[in-house]
């Protein structure tokens, strides 16, 4: 399959433009880039990846450690010039996926982020990117961020019967920014992330002004005690009409989601892409 999202995607996001866009919220998405994040899956797992346009070419962002397949930071470096990544077709309900090759800018050891160029088109898609936009952020404002957790996503069916593989959203604030030694910008997310969600894009503002500020890295996972806790065997505590209290079993939990959720900002994607820009050159409508 040469061209995963075909021409037919251009009817389908005039038909959506309006639903997606009435009634929006503090950082609610937008077209432009929900219709710009896939799911892909390297040989070490699967995760989020998403489209941006610099100087009127084209380039992919998703997150380094799904290619080094590293769980702890840093995610190191990419060494090959060129990587393949299977893409997940998001026209249709069938799961159909397709390998593409990709050219790699590698924007540092201490990064997590990669930029891919594929050597073919990817997607068909009549609406302009979103901007990377790091200044002027407000600390504890709203942010947003998408993906796919557990390799899933959602499908949406239009009234002119065309379904598209959406991602999934979520909600986060902008709690702290972190400066590395190797100056590398981290952003500290309050919200609940889940695997799958890595490589995905975060959010800031809506509308015309929503820009991307960073690419989802991972979690802060809290190792917690394992406690033995009493499950009642009833839906709830309450006493069983005979009035006999309700039977109760043991069982293991562990708390893991601490709720914090690590970003790279996505001007370090920027930077990396001005010193080598080889993004495929779109039209401009």
């Amino acid at each position: 399959m040469r061209i995963i999202l075909g021409r037919g995607a251009a009817v389908l996001l005039a038909f959506v433009a309006f639903s997606f866009a009435a009634n929006a919220q503090s950082a609610q998405p937008t077209n432009n880039i929900l219709f710009r994040t896939v799911m892909i899956r390297s040989k070490f797992e699967a995760g989020t990846m998403f489209s941006i346009e610099v100087d009127d070419h084209e380039y992919w962002l998703t997150a380094k450690h799904i290619l080094t397949g590293l769980k702890t930071l840093p995610a190191g470096e990419v060494s090959e010039k060129n990587v393949s990544l299977d893409v997940l077709n998001p026209v249709g309900d069938a799961i159909t996926w397709s390998t593409f090759q990709f050219a790699v800018i590698d924007p540092g050891k201490d990064i997590d982020i990669v930029v891919l160029v594929p050597t073919m088109k990817l997607l068909d898609v009549s609406v302009r990117s979103l901007k990377v936009y790091t200044d002027n952020i407000g600390l504890g404002q709203e942010c947003s961020f998408l993906g796919f957790p557990y390799t899933s996503a959602w499908t949406a069916t239009f009234s002119n019967s065309g379904q598209y593989k959406m991602p999934f959203i979520k909600h986060c604030y902008i709690s702290g920014i972190i400066t590395t030694a190797a100056n590398a910008h981290i952003l500290v997310l309050d919200g609940i992330n889940n695997p799958g969600f890595s490589g995905g894009p975060v959010l800031f503002h809506t509308g015309p002004d929503q820009v991307v500020l960073g690419v989802i890295s991972g979690y802060r996972n809290e190792p917690g005690e394992v406690h033995s806790i009493e499950i009642p065997e009833l839906p709830t505590a309450v006493q069983a009409p005979d009035n006999k209290k309700p039977k109760y079993t043991k069982k293991d939990v562990v708390d893991l989601n601490t709720g914090i959720i690590i970003a790279f900002m996505a001007d370090a994607a920027i930077d990396a892409i001005k010193k080598n820009p080889i993004g495929r050159e779109v039209e401009v409508k």
